[in-house]
This record gives C-alpha cells, sequence and structure tokens, in this order.
C-alpha cells in the first residue's frame, strides 16, 4: 500500500495542535524548570531534535543545547554530571537513544529525563530512568500521525506539548494554520523583470534564518536531504553576510558579467519573523554601483514569513516551511518525502540499526 502524500498528512496540523492542547503537562513543566542555574541538554536523533524545545528553554529558564545521542558521547562525565538532561525518542528503541540511555543513567540519573510515545517494555528510557522523570505523551500511529520516512505532523504535536509547558498556554488557540502554498511563501527573483527560474531548475537552496527561525531551517535542509533532491545550507542572517553571499552570487545567471551559468540553480531562503525584517529587507537591496550590494539582481528568492514576535513564531515558521516543502517535491519534483523516491534501494532501518560503533 503507498504511502499518503506528505500534503495529506499536513492536513492534520490542527489535529495534531489540539491533541497536545489537550495533554497534562503539568510534570514535565516543573522537570523543565526545576533547577534554572543548570543547563538543559536536549538529546535526540531525526525527528526528535530539541531545536524548539532548547529554544523555548533559553527563553524562559536558562542555557539550553540540542545535541544528538552521538555527540554526547564526546562530552565528559564532569560535563553531564553539571547538567539537566532530556532523552527524547518515540520509542526509546534504537541503539543510539539506548547508548546515551545507559550512559545518563549512570552518570547523571537524578538530572535526568525522558520524552517518549510509546509504552512498550523494550522502550530504554521506561526501563532505566524514574519513572517520575519520563513524560509519556501518547498520539495515534494512524492518519496524520502515521509513520514515514520523515516526521510530519508529530513535530507539531512535540513543539505544542514544549510550548505549554513553559508557557501554560495553547498553541491551536493561537495559531491559524493555512497549509495554501501561495500562503506559505513567495518566489520571485530578487530584484529583475526576467522570467522566473523554475524552482525544478534549483538544486542548492540556502536557508537563513533568525533565533525564531531556526528549528524550521533544520527541519527544511533535514527534508531536503533526506527526500534526495536537492541540497540546503543552514545559516543565520550574519554569518551568510561574512562571506556564504558568494555562492549565491556564484550560482546565480549574470546577464552583465562573463559567466557560464545560464540559468540559476540556486536559491535563497529567507526565514522571516519581525526580528529579522530589517536584515531581510537590507539583505535584498540594490545599489547603482553593487558597491555593498549581497545578492545579485537575478537571485532567487523565497520568503517564509511569521508575524508573530514570540516563540510560537517557531510553530508557524514550522508549518509553512512544511507546506513550501510539500509543494516543492509534489509538485516541481514529482516527489513526495514521506516516501520518496529511492534508486539505490538502500532500506532507511538497515543503517539505523546496523551501523554500530
Amino acid at each position: 500500500m503507498s504511502k499518503p502524500l506528505m500534503s495529506e498528512i499536513l492536513k492534520g496540523t490542527e489535529e495534531a495542535l489540539k491533541l497536545a492542547d489537550s495533554q497534562d503537562v503539568s510534570k514535565l513543566h516543573d522537570f523543565l524548570f526545576a533547577e534554572p542555574g543548570k543547563p538543559m541538554l536536549f538529546v535526540g536523533n531525526g525527528g526528535m531534535q530539541g531545536h524548539y524545545a532548547s529554544m523555548l528553554y533559553e527563553q524562559y529558564v536558562g542555557i539550553g543545547k540540542s545535541t544528538t545521542p552521538f555527540m554526547l558521547r564526546s562530552m565528559s562525565d564532569v560535563v553531564l554530571r553539571s547538567c539537566r538532561c532530556l532523552l527524547m525518542s518515540d520509542g526509546g528503541n534504537n541503539i543510539d537513544i539506548k547508548d546515551a540511555t545507559k550512559r545518563m543513567a549512570a552518570v547523571n540519573p537524578q538530572n535526568t529525563g525522558g520524552f517518549t510515545s510509546v509504552d512498550s517494555e523494550k522502550n530504554i528510557l521506561l526501563k532505566l530512568l524514574d519513572k517520575d522523570k519520563v513524560f509519556l505523551f501518547k498520539h495515534p500511529h494512524d492518519g496524520s500521525f502515521q509513520e514515514g520516512f520523515i516526521s510530519v505532523t508529530k513535530q507539531f504535536y512535540r513543539d505544542a506539548l514544549f510550548y505549554k509547558a513553559f508557557t501554560g498556554k495553547s498553541a491551536s488557540e493561537q495559531l491559524k494554520v493555512d497549509l495554501d502554498p501561495t500562503h506559505c511563501y513567495q518566489y520571485e527573483l530578487n530584484n529583475s523583470d526576467e522570467p522566473l527560474t523554475s524552482l525544478s531548475s534549483i538544486q542548492h537552496f540556502l536557508v537563513l534564518h533568525g533565533g525564531y527561525g531556526e528549528p524550521a531551517a533544520h527541519y527544511l535542509e533535514s527534508v531536503l536531504a533526506e527526500s534526495g533532491m536537492v541540497s540546503a545550507q543552514v545559516t543565520d542572517y550574519r554569518n551568510f553576510c561574512h562571506g556564504r553571499f558568494i555562492f549565491a552570487s556564484n550560482h546565480t545567471r549574470h546577464q552583465k558579467k562573463t559567466h557560464t551559468l545560464l540559468e540559476s540553480d540556486a536559491a535563497v531562503i529567507l526565514l522571516v519573523s519581525p526580528e529579522e525584517e530589517k536584515i531581510a529587507t537590507n539583505i535584498r537591496k540594490t545599489t547603482p554601483n553593487a558597491d555593498w550590494q549581497v545578492l545579485p539582481n537575478e537571485a532567487p528568492i523565497i520568503t517564509i514569513k511569521t508575524d508573530l514576535d514570540n516563540p510560537l513564531a517557531a510553530i508557524d515558521l514550522h508549518i509553512k516551511v512544511s507546506a513550501f516543502i510539500a509543494d516543492l517535491c509534489e509538485n516541481h519534483h514529482g516527489n513526495n518525502p514521506f516516501s520518496p523516491k529511492n534508486y539505490s534501494g538502500i532500506k532507511k532501518q538497515y543503517p539505523k540499526g546496523g551501523l554500530r560503533w
């Protein structure tokens, strides 16, 4: 049986937000706020990455860091004892999270918690950690929550849970979900009346973000790479201005310069909240002699914008980014990120479960 399109799964976004807002997050709240003087590690792979949770932690509590179980291996026991840690895994059953859980249970059990959705005897979080510090938030595994090659609405469910735990407020009551691609992103040339480069011709995306856009930026890079269609580079606005703009320039067609590129094959994605409005505008400015111009006139630009100026901006951008990805993949590349074309035939579960260290 074929998998549904990503755009079909996205139709369950409001359902996912409402389900999260109906959950009791009081114990998760107490764990997150227990010791504000200590930094918090949010440890997860793939769809359970803790970028949004760590951003919220830095808004309301203290220093937070999102990392993977494998990267946790390079941190010393002394450092891990000085931190608090939330291990994040849907089922707690892959080798990465097992390794991280065993280590944290041995090194710093009193400050380690788990965030999971599967109540199973195979779940290492439920096996090894203090039951009062394991936060189980179940969800159905069909409809908009069904499994695919990537996580889609489950991420909105998770992020809304953390939003409620940190703020006490409901995301579903404040977010307007509109999945129409024409309302989620704008595609144009930077400053030119020349014909617009087809999105199907773009092979590389430069994704620019500020604080609220970072979780969506990482999701965008992950899905574009995992769908096997195009590559992406993620950076904040200022690091882009330090020299990464040269890539955009060299991969944009030019009329007035000797250039072998007849069609642009890279595009810049601007993730914009009110905090980035000024720098996003300045990046696109042009001058008559181009003495401080950041982007060529004919550079393809995709703008994904939120009017929210609070942590909900991150979820709003994530939803709009997801609508963009679905439109890009399905309507411009004939691919479905939820079940992407895989010409090599390599199965995801083999390297995930069999690559040991």
